[in-house]
C-alpha cells in the first residue's frame, strides 16, 4: 500500500476518533512501508503519531505488540525498547516472540533475548531465530542448549527441526565434542542431522569418521538419501575405492541425473584422486554444466599436470567465449593463471590481467583473484608487474604479502623478499607459516647471517618457531649461512623433529668440513625410538657427501654398503656420483670406471656427464691418460656444447691440443669463464678471472698484489724471484713480468720474442712501475692481443702502429702522461670495445681522419687537456653502441647537444662534470630511458631540471651541483627513480620547499642539496633506513630531524 493511503487512514482515524479496536490494523499498515523501495520517515511519522494519540487512553496487547513489531522494523530497537519499559505496556508470549525474531543480532540484543526466556514461552520460530543468534558467539550457545535441556517448554526428542539448529550451530562453532555428545542423545534423527554430524567430522580434520557416519546411514536404512549428504561425504573422500563405492550410491539412488551439484562433486573427488579419465566421462554426461563444472574439470587437468589437455578442452568448447549459456566468472580466471604459470607464459598472464581488469573484477577487490595474479606474475619471471600490481592493491592480506616474498626469492632477489617482509610487519600483518618459509628461503639464497636471525626472532615472536616445517627452514638456513651453533641450536629447540629435520642438520654439517659431526648425528639419528624417523635415500645422500668432502672415503664406502643391507635402500644416480667422486679422490680410477659403467647404466646425459668429469679431472690430476682419453670421450659425447671436457682434455699429459681446439673451433664451443661473487654491503659484486671490465678493478688489483706480496713475505718466498720464461697461463701480471725483466736486462720490455709470447691474449701493466714509451710495441708479436692494461707512467704520443693490434677489444692506458693528439689510428681497431685514455695530457685529434668505430661501448677521456665544444668525432664517430661516456675534467664549453640522444641513443652512462658547459640541459636527453648514471656537476648549466628524465627508469646516479639550476625538484622524479641511490644538486639556486614525496626513494644513501634556496620545514621523510650521508645545509629551512 502506498503512504498517501496509509497516511489518509491514519488522519481519518486521529480526526473522527475512531475506535481504538483499528489500531493493530492500522499499525500492521504502517509496517507495510519499511520496504527498502519505500521511505522510512514518514511511515515513522505515522507511527509516532498513532503512538501518542493511544497513550492517551490504555492500549490492548494487540496493539502494543503491533507498535512494537513497527518500530522494530523501522530499525530502531531504542524506541521498541523504550516502548516496552513502560509500566503501562501489556506484554505476552508475542510480544517477547517478536522482540525475539526482529532484535539486531548484536551481543548486547542477543544477551538481552536471552535473559528475556524466562518470561515467555517461545514459539518454534522464536527458537530458530535465538540459535541463529547463538551461533554468532560462542557463550550463547552452551547457554541455549542448557536452558532448552531443563526447561518443558520443548522436548528435545519431540521436534528434530530445533535440534538441528542447536547441531548447526556447535558444528559451525567447531565443538566437535559437543556435536557428538549432542547425536548421540537424539531419539530421532532425519537426514540433516547425519548431513550436520558428517560435516562436523569433516571441518574437524576427521574425515575417516565422517565417511564412517555415512556408512552408519546407510545401514540404518531409516533415512532417505538426499544430495546434500552426499555432497559431503564426497569432500571426505580421497581414496579412489571409496569414491568409487559413493559413485555407484548416486547412480543407484537416482542422485547424480538432474543434480548438477552432486555431478561436479564427483568431478572434483576423481581429480583429488587423480583419476582425471573418470572425471571427464562424469563432466561430459553432465546435462547442464554451470561455471562450477567447467572450474572443477579445468582444475583438475592443470594441478595433475595435464597443461595439455585442458588447452584442449578449453579450445573445443566455448566457454571462454561466453557461449553454452554459461559465463566464466572470477575462480575460472584463477584456475587459468595456475595453467599460466605451469606453463610458463607471461603473455598469457598480462591477457588474464586485462580480462579481470575489463570485467571491473578488481573494483570488488577480490583478493583471490589478485593473489593468484600476484603469484602468475611472479612465478613466470615477470617481478616488476608483480611489485605495479602489489603497490595498486587496496586490501592486503597475509597471502597477498606472503605470494611476493616468495615470488622475489623466486626471482633470484632475496634483498628486496627480506625488505617485503619488513615492510609487512611494519604494515601491522602478522606472518604465518608460509611466509616464514618464504623469508627464510630468501636468507638463505644471500646466505646473511644477521638477517637469518633477524627471521628467527620474527619466527619466535609470531609463535611459529616451534611449528615442525619453520625449524626444518632455520636448520638449513643456518647451514647454508655457515653459523653450524646457531643451526645446532635450533634443532635442538625443536619439540618434534621428522626425517627432514635430520636430514637438514646433517648436510649442514657435512658442508661446512664436519663430516665426523654428521656421522656423529646420524648414529644418534639412529637411537631415536620414534618408528617415522628412519634414514631415507636424502639422508643417505647427505652422509656420503658429507665424507667426500671430509676425506671419509673408508666411511663412506661401509655407509653405502649399508644403505642396502641395514635400511633396503637402492642406491641411486646421486648416491653412485658420490661413490665416483669418493673413489677418484683416493686415486682408484679403475673402481670409478667400474661404478659408472656397470651400474649407472639408466642415469641421465647429465649425471653420467659429471661422473665422467669427475673421473676425468682426477685422470688429470692422477697422470692416468689410457683411462683419461675414455672418460674425455665420454665427456665430449655427453656434453658436446660444454667448454670444460675440451679444457680438461687439453691439460691431460699429452692431450691432443690442437685436435681440442680444432674441435670447439668445428662445432661453436665458447669458453665459459668461472667466476666469484662477493657480498659488499647489499649488493652481489661478480668478477672473472683477470677481469678488466669491471668498475673498481684498478683497487681490485693493486689490492690483490699486496696479498700477493704478503703471501710471499709469509712463505719466505721473494716475489722477485726467477720467473719462468714459458707463458703458458695466456697472462703476463705485474710481478712475473717484472721478475723476466731482471732475468733479461738487455730484452726491451716490450721486444719480447719467446716462442709462446704469441699465445698472450691478456696482457696487464698496471702499477709494474714502468716508464719510458710505448715505441717497442711490436704488434707482430701479440698479434693475439685482446685486452691491454697499461696504467703506469709512460709518456710522449700514443704510437700509430697500435692500430695493427686487431684482435683488441680493451685498450686502458689511463693514468699515464700520454701527450699529444688522440690518434686517428685508433679508429682503426676493428673489434675495440673499450678505449680508457683518462688522466694523461692528450689533446683533440684530427676528427677529418677519425672512422665510425661501430663496436664501440666504453669511452673514457677524463682529466685530459680537451677544449673547445661538445667533441664532433663523439658525435659523427663513435659507435651507436656507446654505453659509458666520460668527458669529465676537461675544459669543453658551448651547450650539450639537442642530438646527442640520437648520435648515441644506447648511452646509459655520461659524465661530463668540471667543464665550462653552459645553457640549459637538453629535454631530449630524456629519450635515453636506459641511463642510469649522469654527472653534470660543476659547469655553468642553468635553466630547471627536465621533466623528460623522470622517464629514466633506471637512475641510479644523478649530480647536477655547482650549476646555475633553479626552480623545483619535478615530483616525477621520485616516483620514476625507484633505484636512485646518489642524488646531488648542491651550490644551484633551487627553491621551494623538499617535497615529502622523497621518501619514495627507498634505495637512496647519498643525498646533497646543500648551498640552494629551499624553505619550509625538513620533511618527516627524511628518514631514509639506507641513508648513509646527507647535507642539507646553506638553506633556509627550519624544524630537526
Amino acid at each position: 500500500m502506498a503512504a498517501v493511503p496509509v497516511g489518509e487512514a491514519v488522519r481519518r482515524y486521529l480526526g473522527d476518533g475512531k475506535p481504538a479496536a483499528l489500531l493493530p490494523a492500522l499499525f500492521k499498515l504502517c509496517c507495510t512501508l519499511f520496504l527498502p523501495s519505500q521511505s522510512k520517515p514518514p511511515a515513522l511519522a505515522l507511527a509516532s503519531q498513532l503512538h501518542a494519540d493511544a497513550c492517551k487512553r490504555p492500549i490492548s496487547a494487540a496493539a502494543s505488540n503491533s507498535l512494537l513489531t513497527c518500530y522494530l522494523r523501522a530499525a530502531r530497537p531504542d524506541l521498541a525498547l523504550a516502548h516496552l519499559r513502560c509500566p503501562s505496556t501489556p506484554t505476552d508470549d508475542v510480544t517477547y516472540n517478536a522482540l525475539v525474531a526482529h532484535l539486531p543480532p548484536t551481543p548486547a540484543y542477543s544477551r538481552l533475548c536471552f535473559a528475556s526466556l524466562p518470561l515467555f514461552r517461545p514459539n518454534l520460530a522464536t527458537l530458530l531465530a535465538l540459535l541463529r543468534r547463538a551461533s554468532s558467539y560462542d557463550n550463547l550457545s552452551a547457554a541455549v542448549h542448557a536452558w532448552l535441556t531443563k526447561t518443558a517448554y520443548i522436548s528435545l526428542g519431540g521436534n528434530a527441526e530445533v535440534s538441528n539448529s542447536l547441531l548447526a550451530v556447535y558444528a559451525a562453532s567447531g565443538e566437535y565434542l559437543a556435536v557428538s555428545r549432542l547425536f548421540d542423545e537424539m531419539p530421532v534423527r532425519d537426514v540433516v542431522s547425519w548431513t550436520s554430524m558428517i560435516g562436523a567430522c569433516l571441518d574437524g580434520g576427521s574425515a575417516a569418521q565422517a565417511l564412517r557416519l555415512f556408512s552408519e546411514m546407510l545401514a540404518d536404512g531409516a533415512v532417505e538419501l538426499d544430495g546434500v549428504v552426499l555432497v559431503v561425504a564426497l569432500r571426505a573422500c580421497n581414496h579412489l575405492a571409496l569414491g568409487a563405492s559413493l559413485h555407484a550410491v548416486a547412480e543407484r539412488r537416482g542422485l547424480q541425473g538432474d543434480d548438477v551439484f552432486v555431478a561436479n562433486s564427483l568431478v572434483d573427488m576423481y581429480d583429488r584422486c587423480l583419476d582425471l579419465r573418470s572425471a571427464m566421462k562424469v563432466f561430459e554426461m553432465i546435462p547442464g554444466k554451470n561455471v562450477v563444472s567447467w572450474n572443477s574439470m579445468l582444475s583438475g587437468l592443470v594441478h595433475a599436470g595435464r597443461c595439455a589437455e585442458a588447452l584442449e578442452l578449453l579450445g573445443s568448447s566455448s566457454f571462454l567465449k561466453g557461449g553454452d549459456d554459461v559465463d566464466f566468472d572470477e575462480t575460472t580466471l584463477v584456475v587459468l593463471l595456475q595453467l599460466c604459470k605451469k606453463l610458463d607464459e607471461a603473455m598469457w598472464c598480462r591477457s588474464v590481467h586485462a580480462v579481470a581488469v575489463r570485467r571491473l573484477w578488481f573494483a570488488s577487490s577480490s583478493l583471490p583473484l589478485l593473489n593468484a595474479l600476484l603469484d602468475a606474475y611472479a612465478k613466470c619471471g615477470l617481478l616488476e608487474h608483480a611489485l605495479r600490481l602489489f603497490g595498486g592493491m587496496c586490501d592486503k592480506n597475509v597471502v597477498t604479502w606472503s605470494t611476493l616474498i616468495a615470488g622475489c626469492t623466486h626471482n633470484g632477489r632475496p634483498h628486496e623478499a627480506m625488505a617485503c617482509s619488513v615492510a609487512m610487519r611494519e604494515a601491522g600483518m602478522t606472518p604465518n607459516s608460509i611466509t616464514m618459509l618464504s623469508i627464510l628461503q630468501a636468507c638463505a639464497d644471500c646466505a646473511e647471517t644477521r638477517a637469518s636471525r633477524c627471521a628467527h626472532g620474527v619466527a619466535v615472536r609470531s609463535g611459529l618457531a616451534l611449528e615442525r616445517d619453520v625449524g626444518n627452514a632455520l636448520v638449513d638456513t643456518y647451514g647454508k649461512c655457515g653459523d653450524l651453533t646457531a643451526a645446532m641450536r635450533a634443532f635442538n629447540a625443536m619439540p618434534s623433529k621428522d626425517v627432514l629435520t635430520w636430514n637438514s642438520m646433517i648436510g649442514a654439517l657435512g658442508m661446512n668440513g664436519h663430516a665426523p659431526d654428521a656421522l656423529a648425528l646420524l648414529d644418534r639419528m639412529e637411537r631415536e625410538d620414534d618408528d617415522n624417523v628412519r634414514p631415507n635415500g636424502v639422508t643417505m645422500l647427505a652422509v656420503l657427501s658429507a665424507c667426500g668432502h671430509g676425506g671419509l672415503v673408508e666411511e663412506g664406502m661401509t655407509h653405502f654398503e649399508r644403505m642396502t643391507a641395514k635400511y633396503s635402500l637402492q642406491p641411486q644416480v646421486e648416491h653412485l656420483s658420490c661413490m665416483v667422486d669418493m673413489l677418484v679422490r683416493v686415486g682408484d680410477l679403475e673402481g670409478a670406471t667400474k661404478i659408472i659403467e656397470e651400474r649407472m647404466l639408466s642415469a641421465t646425459s647429465g649425471s653420467l656427464a659429471a661422473a665422467w668429469s669427475a673421473l676425468l679431472s682426477a685422470c688429470r690430476s692422477h697422470g692416468n691418460c689410457e683411462v683419461g682419453r675414455d672418460a674425455a670421450c665420454r665427456v665430449l659425447e655427453l656434453e658436446p656444447d660444454n667448454s670444460a671436457g675440451y679444457l680438461m682434455s687439453m691439460s691431460m699429459p699429452g692431450g691432443e691440443q690442437a685436435r681440442m681446439r680444432w674441435l670447439m673451433r668445428q662445432r661453436g664451443v665458447k669458453v665459459t669463464s668461472g667466476h666469484s661473487v662477493v657480498q659488499v654491503g647489499q649488493e652481489a659484486h661478480r668478477f672473472v678471472s683477470w677481469d678488466g671490465c669491471h668498475l673498481h678493478r684498478a683497487q681490485v688489483y693493486s689490492m690483490l698484489a699486496t696479498l700477493c706480496v704478503l703471501l710471499c713475505m709469509a712463505c719466505a718466498i721473494s716475489p722477485e724471484g726467477e720467473a719462468p720464461l714459458g707463458w703458458k697461463d695466456t697472462l703476463l701480471n705485474s710481478t712475473s713480468l717484472s721478475s723476466w725483466k731482471r732475468a733479461n736486462p738487455t730484452c726491451s720490455w716490450f721486444g719480447v720474442t719467446c716462442d709462446d709470447v704469441e699465445h698472450v691474449t691478456r696482457l696487464d701493466l698496471s702499477s709494474a712501475g714502468l716508464n719510458g714509451t710505448l715505441d717497442a710495441l711490436y704488434p707482430t708479436v701479440f698479434q693475439n692481443l685482446e685486452y691491454l692494461f697499461l696504467n703506469n707512467n709512460i709518456s710522449r704520443a700514443i704510437p700509430a702502429n697500435i692500430s695493427r693490434l686487431l684482435n683488441l677489444t680493451i685498450l686502458d692506458l689511463s693514468n699515464n702522461n700520454l701527450g699529444g693528439a688522440i690518434p686517428y689510428q685508433l679508429s682503426k681497431l676493428p673489434k675495440i670495445i673499450e678505449l680508457h685514455l683518462g688522466s694523461n695530457h692528450l689533446t683533440n685529434p684530427y676528427t677529418a681522419k677519425f672512422r665510425p668505430m661501430s663496436t664501440l661501448q666504453v669511452l673514457t677521456l677524463y682529466d685530459n687537456n680537451l677544449n673547445g665544444t661538445f667533441p664532433e668525432f663523439i658525435l659523427n664517430r663513435t659507435s651507436v653502441r656507446l654505453v659509458i661516456l666520460d668527458l669529465s675534467g676537461n675544459t669543453f664549453s658551448g651547450s650539450i647537444p639537442e642530438n646527442l640522444s640520437d648520435m648515441v641513443p644506447n648511452l646509459e652512462g655520461l659524465d661530463l662534470s668540471f667543464n665550462m658547459f653552459s645553457g640549459v640541459i637538453p629535454q631530449s636527453l630524456g629519450n635515453l630511458t636506459d641511463h642510469f648514471m649522469m654527472y653534470l656537476s660543476s659547469n655553468m648549466l642553468s635553466g630547471s631540471l627536465p621533466l623528460s628524465f623522470s622517464r629514466m627508469n633506471n637512475m641510479v646516479f644523478f649530480e647536477a651541483g655547482s650549476n646555475n639550476l633553479s626552480g623545483n625538484i619535478p615530483l616525477e622524479y621520485f616516483s620514476n627513480w625507484t633505484e636512485l641511490s646518489s642524488f646531488n644538486i648542491s651550490n644551484n639556486i633551487f627553491s621551494g620547499s623538499i617535497p615529502p614525496e622523497i621518501s619514495m626513494w627507498k634505495s637512496l644513501e647519498y643525498l646533497t642539496l646543500s648551498s640552494n634556496c629551499f624553505s619550509g620545514t625538513i620533511p618527516k621523510e627524511l628518514g631514509f633506513s639506507q641513508l648513509w650521508v646527507l647535507d642539507l645545509s646553506n638553506n633556509h629551512l627550519n624544524g630537526l630531524l
